[in-house]
């Protein structure tokens, strides 16, 4: 009985917490949207990534290379979670130039809303199975999201430049 109420309690609090982060994120205007995008080093999650089978890690005990396995997975979840984050910043962006009456700007802000959610959706299962590689540090970290991250990047790119048309 009380294992419900705390999973209620939970999941109340889980709700209210998504309505906030919803409720600010509408409150933003589109360069403050912006100006929460942070930089992801993709060369560096490259060479993390390459960490993962170095040649040096052989000659060490199983535990010793697990252990630094499951560091490593600790730094690529830092890049997976930037993405995540950014992917969301970037979808919220499009969705609000979507509702613009500039045809073309409606355009470029739908492009970049249906790009991003792809994205976030790819950072998603990359995170679930970098999770899944601190407990199983035998596997390898995926990389598929990358090029659909970086393919949010040109439409993002148009949009600001639209944007910047306008202002002038």
């Amino acid at each position: 009985m009380t294992l419900a109420i705390y999973f209620g309690l939970m999941a109340l609090l889980v709700a209210a917490a998504w309505l906030v982060h919803h409720w600010r994120h509408v409150r933003m205007d589109a360069a403050e949207l912006e100006a929460r995008i942070r930089q992801v080093d993709l060369p560096c999650f490259h060479a993390l990534q390459q960490s993962f089978d170095a040649r040096c890690l052989r000659a060490l005990p199983p535990r010793q290379v697990r252990a630094i396995r499951r560091r490593f997975g600790v730094g690529a979840l830092e890049y997976l979670w930037r993405v995540w984050i950014n992917a969301g910043l970037y979808a919220a962006l499009g969705q609000r130039a979507s509702r613009s009456a500039d045809a073309e700007l409606a355009t470029a802000g739908r492009e970049l809303t249906q790009l991003a959610f792809t994205a976030r959706l790819q950072a998603s299962l990359a995170l679930c199975r970098t999770l899944a590689i601190l407990i199983f540090p035998a596997q390898q970290v995926s990389a598929a999201w990358v090029p659909v991250y970086q393919a949010v990047e040109k439409p993002f790119a148009r949009l600001h430049d639209l944007y910047a048309a306008r202002a002038a």
